[in-house]
């Protein structure tokens, strides 16, 4: 029988190979590889379809590789646009993606990415998250299928509208909440148990998360 404990602390080892940017050397990027490929095949929950349940939870994205292997050198702290996390809801904006969650709740079927984020050129810390839903089937157990149908930009440190607006300079009459249509998309959960999941995305992406006891931002998990 595998040891899991081993290989989790093989996989958080590989994770923490990054370069001072965070981004990977191609020798760490197949070590780290390796290592998720030795794990996914002992999941305790082999059928997410079965324990939504143990699914549930805030997660924080510990690596993220976002598409194809190329994408891989983009670490989690990085420089966006805001038109390419809100589906074009907001404006092609530059801002500096600090952190990223997730958060998914079994009963409500919520999915929501939930970003830290702050002005280009640093600023105060704001939360963008995009709020979704997600569908799994019996006949494919580990798929969350996912639509996104909100976003929303917002300060947990007093600052109004009006100022979110001029930090992130978005026009003076825009919403900070709109409704999106997203293309029907989906996440393979090939990976999970009581601290760690592992995602394989529908463009080629793949998520390392780490499951955090504090309490959701977008939902309410019991």
């Amino acid at each position: 029988m595998a040891n899991i404990n081993a290989l989790k602390q093989g996989l958080m080892s590989a994770i923490s190979a990054a370069n001072p940017d965070g981004t990977y050397s191609d020798a760490a990027y197949a070590k780290l590889k390796s290592a998720i490929d030795d794990i996914v095949p002992h999941s305790p929950i082999p059928r997410p379809f079965d324990e939504q349940a143990r699914i549930a939870g805030h997660w924080v994205t510990r690596f993220a590789q976002f598409g194809p292997r190329h994408t891989a050198g983009k670490p989690i702290e990085h420089d966006n646009q805001l038109n390419f996390v809100s589906f074009s809801a907001f404006p092609a904006l530059p801002f500096r993606n600090l952190d990223l969650a997730q958060e998914i709740h079994h009963e409500t079927k919520d999915y929501n990415n939930v970003h830290v984020i702050e002005p280009a050129g640093g600023g105060p810390k704001l939360r963008l998250a995009t709020y979704g839903r997600y569908e799994v089937i019996e006949e494919e157990p580990q798929r969350y299928g996912v639509e996104f149908y909100k976003t929303r930009i917002w300060s947990e440190n007093g600052h109004s509208d009006a100022e979110i607006r001029e930090l992130l300079s978005l026009p003076a009459d825009h919403a900070l909440e709109k409704s999106v249509a997203s293309p029907k998309l989906h996440s393979d959960i090939v990976y999970c148990d009581d601290t760690i999941r592992i995602n394989f995305g529908s463009v080629g992406g793949i998520y390392v998360l780490e499951r955090m006891d504090n309490p959701g931002v977008t939902v309410t998990l019991s």
